[in-house]
């Protein structure tokens, strides 16, 4: 359970940056699936009577219009103002638990990445993650950087260890939790 602390549900049904909502997709399912919603689809029968098509074309007909009321009904729902109001309010609410819950239970996780500076030389450094919740972020993580590996060394289980290290990575995280969340 541990690994889905920073997962919520509303807040993976808005819209982000460069990611279009459930809603949005589930309403778009049609377009790829090649329904159309005017009848004139053909479909091929099942059955060989004439009897049997007359009654396929007649319930598919009648699954076609209630689709249509119902598709209706279901867009004019999602795009309304109070729905929309609903779910804002939900995923500000959900933000705030999942942060919470991330906070509550930090969870410190050491690791080493290489970055690129100006003069075009790469430097490692050790960095401490743990999970945290952030919108539009596609990774529910947060990072600090620790130092260079220059300085501390590359050996992560000597610094898992030091708990003097662990101390200031958790604290580290906190206090970037605590910005985060506006605390």
């Amino acid at each position: 359970m541990k690994n889905n602390i920073s997962k919520g549900v509303f807040t993976e049904l808005v819209e982000e940056f460069g990611k279009k909502s459930s809603f949005d997709m589930f309403m778009e399912l049609d377009d790829i699936l090649k329904i159309t919603t005017d009848g004139q689809k053909i479909i091929r029968s099942t059955g060989s009577s004439v009897e049997a098509n007359h009654i396929n074309s007649s319930i598919r007909n009648k699954v076609n219009n209630r689709f249509v009321d119902i598709k209706q009904e279901y867009g004019r729902i999602i795009r309304s103002q109070e729905f929309r109001q609903i779910l804002d309010k939900l995923v500000a609410l959900e933000t705030e638990m999942i942060q919470s819950r991330c906070f509550l239970n930090i969870d410190v996780k050491l690791g080493i990445t290489k970055r690129v500076i100006k003069s075009g030389e790469k430097v490692e450094y050790v960095i401490a993650r743990a999970p945290f919740y952030r919108p539009g972020y596609v990774r529910s993580e947060l990072t600090v950087y620790m130092g260079g590996i220059q300085e501390l060394g590359n050996d992560l289980d000597k610094l898992r260890n030091d708990k003097k290290f662990m101390s200031n990575a958790y604290e580290e995280l906190r206090d970037a939790m605590i910005k985060e969340m506006r605390l």
